[in-house]
């Protein structure tokens, strides 16, 4: 099935962008007609054309780890291939990652069409009475597929 484009993905700053998660085909040479495989692909049903103005970048970040692993187009899914903005991604590593963990995902952004893996994972504190859901990225899991992050070398 089709996955959805979420507002919660836009970018942290100020700015808008369009984020779309697509289950993406390992052969593009099969496709004949683009407009009909996105439409397949992207489903546009979650958004409203911009992020919400009304909401806080942290409350995005949280409102996709919600979508992620508790809305039915979602939940279900193995992986997820997320599309976005930079500054979006390294805020999302940066609130998602434990925070005794150094990682270059904190500090630099992603390169332009840099693609990074890694794994989201969700869990209950049992020592929080609320026994609220808690979510993190295990750093051992992320792992650049292509581009990697930007200027590594120049800010370290």
């Amino acid at each position: 099935g089709s996955l959805p484009s979420i507002p919660s993905l836009d970018t942290i700053s100020g700015t808008s962008t369009k984020n779309e998660l697509v289950n993406l085909s390992p052969d593009f040479s099969s496709v004949k007609n683009w407009k009909a495989w996105l439409t397949e692909r992207i489903e546009l049903s979650f958004t409203d054309g911009a992020k919400p103005t009304f909401k806080r970048g942290d409350q995005r970040l949280d409102a996709f780890i919600h979508w992620l692993f508790h809305n039915k187009a979602s939940a279900n899914e193995e992986i997820v291939i997320i599309c976005g903005h930079s500054t979006w991604l390294r805020s999302f590593f940066r609130s998602y990652l434990p925070r005794d963990v150094r990682h270059v995902a904190k500090t630099h952004k992603i390169q332009n069409c840099g693609v990074i893996q890694c794994q989201v994972v969700q869990f209950v504190e049992t020592q929080d009475p609320s026994k609220k859901n808690r979510y993190c990225i295990d750093p051992e899991s992320i792992k650049v597929i292509r581009g990697g992050f930007e200027n590594v070398l120049k800010k370290l």
